[in-house]
């Protein structure tokens, strides 16, 4: 029984690009792939915030008046 451990770094902001909401998706759909591990195995997603990738973990940003976009 092994455990496989995923590393997802966010370091964008949660607007103008999607990189971190890609991140974000395939830490969860990680859990997914279990079809293809052997039987006993399990895979742990850990993310992790760095620099501007912390907004993404801030509820009611008001980026239109900080950043001129809607977050």
């Amino acid at each position: 029984m092994a455990k496989k451990t995923l590393g997802f770094i966010v370091r964008s902001l949660p607007y103008k690009t999607e990189a971190s909401r890609l991140a974000l998706t395939h830490a969860i759909a990680s859990q997914s792939v279990e079809i293809y591990l052997e039987d006993g195995d399990t895979v742990e997603p850990v993310v992790c915030f760095i620099g501007d990738g912390v907004l993404n973990c801030l509820k009611n940003q008001e980026a239109i008046k900080h950043y001129g976009d809607t977050s």
